[in-house]
């Protein structure tokens, strides 16, 4: 599955990706602002990523529970 740490390296290969394909095109505002863009998505991304563990935890508790 996928872990918080590689949205860090996904997002580094965004905008390399970027980068090399835009050449000059590609300023520090365009950066800034996918860099900003990319954040957000993956910070939104974690935390259902965490919420989903979450429930899912407490699912298996109260299966358990259920069977004793």
């Amino acid at each position: 599955g996928v872990e918080s740490a590689h949205y860090q390296v996904v997002g580094q290969a965004l905008l390399d990706t970027l980068e090399k394909g835009l050449g000059r095109d590609f300023t520090p505002q365009a950066r800034n602002a996918w860099s900003a863009v990319y954040k957000a998505m993956a910070e939104t991304m974690i935390a259902a990523a965490d919420g989903a563990k979450s429930r899912d935890g407490a699912r298996r508790h109260a299966d358990v529970r259920r069977r004793s």
